[in-house]
């Protein structure tokens, strides 16, 4: 199946997809589409802080505690 097709079954079912994109070259409109069909967000890290931030960030918006 196709990306947005497998995003779109994953969320019907409850998943919640966060998109991380790491290189210039990365298809970052895909990615934003896939993260929005699955409920969550896309992130774009051109370097290694901008990465931990987006787990951070996703970490932070998960139901739960998150533990230092």
């Amino acid at each position: 199946a196709a990306p947005d097709e497998d995003a779109a079954a994953l969320a019907e079912n409850g998943w919640v997809i966060h998109t991380i994109s790491f290189s210039a070259q990365a298809d970052k409109s895909l990615m934003t589409n896939l993260a929005a069909l699955g409920g969550g967000v896309h992130y774009h890290a051109p370097n290694g802080n901008a990465l931990v931030q987006a787990f951070r960030d996703i970490a932070l918006s998960l139901p739960g505690t998150l533990i230092n």
